[in-house]
């Protein structure tokens, strides 16, 4: 185990139509102080953790930024690559300035569509967005967008593709919104609703991004299969990797081995955390399959495939 996700904040400044949040999938927590940086710290070390990847909510969300910024800061100083993920939605130049000296691995942005009327539609704030987005290119820092893939911008997605590579950005990524069908937005936005041409477009679309990309075809290939068959293909379940390459920990201290499953104890916990660790990389865990939304995310991985099978 190399890396981990810390979970700062449930709080986003957005209110995506499919955010976890917004589609009733997941509970906002109650927010509470962040544990204590020396002993989040002390529990990376301990784990021999590499990598680290903030999120949220949204890590930069006003009422946890100054946390973010102090805790970036002292992962950096202790030789821990730090990723961000994030809307980039943030106030004034000053805070870009302070993103920018961080040294950052990546700023992983999400952004949906390079016409803002139809980012507008599904998140919000395109303008601010794209603005903090070329001040961090400029400034050098890497930058890698990820989109998520609706019924309102399907057919784009090439030309999204070519406008934030020509602004300079490292990659992009396209992957099919998963949106509960009891949603609010499920008939407006889910790709499920989409006719078997424009299903074809759309996977013809996803190709092409990812042409020259054996791991992005491939992941492709589970979302196209996905399209035409719900029921029984999930998208990434294949190469799954939480809870052995990756932990999660939330700001309470509390470490899961992915965003759905339950905890394997807190980070004053580390031989307990190191068991269940082993239990799972011999006995696998029971996967929540099809109504895991991190599974539609390439970079998202789950171990649950030990135990649930790659595909029924």
């Amino acid at each position: 185990m190399t890396s981990a996700f810390i979970q700062v904040t449930d709080r986003c400044q957005l209110r995506c139509k499919y955010c976890f949040y917004s589609t009733g999938y997941l509970e906002y927590s109650k927010e509470a102080t962040l544990i204590s940086i020396t002993d989040m710290i002390n529990f990376l070390i301990s784990m021999k953790i590499e990598n680290v990847i903030i999120t949220g909510g949204d890590p930069l969300h006003p009422s946890v930024i100054k946390e973010t910024l102090e805790l970036t800061k002292t992962l950096r100083a202790i030789g821990i690559d730090v990723s961000i993920d994030t809307a980039l939605i943030v106030r004034g130049n000053e805070i870009l300035s302070e993103l920018i000296d961080l040294q950052l691995s990546m700023m992983y942005v999400s952004c949906d569509s390079h016409h803002p009327e139809v980012h507008n539609k599904q998140r919000g704030l395109w303008d601010k967005t794209i603005y903090s987005i070329k001040k961090l290119i400029d400034a050098g820092v890497p930058v890698y967008i990820n989109c998520s893939v609706t019924s309102l911008n399907f057919s784009e997605i090439k030309e999204t593709r070519k406008f934030f590579i020509n602004m300079g950005v490292n990659d992009i990524d396209f992957h099919t919104a998963y949106i509960p069908k009891n949603a609010k937005h499920f008939k407006e936005l889910s790709c499920e609703n989409l006719s078997s041409i424009d299903k074809k477009k759309l996977c013809q679309n996803l190709l092409w991004c990812a042409s020259g990309n054996e791991k992005k075809v491939a992941y492709c290939l589970f979302q196209i299969r996905w399209l035409f068959d719900s029921e029984t293909y999930v998208p990434m379940k294949f190469s799954c990797k939480m809870g052995k390459d990756f932990i999660v920990i939330d700001r309470h201290g509390v470490v899961t081995p992915c965003f759905h499953l339950p905890c394997w104890g807190n980070t004053s916990e580390v031989s307990i955390i190191k068991k269940n660790k082993e239990i799972v990389e011999e006995k696998g865990f029971d996967c929540i399959e099809s109504k895991c939304l991190s599974l539609f995310a390439i970079d998202s991985f789950c171990e649950g495939r030990n135990s649930c099978g790659e595909n029924k």
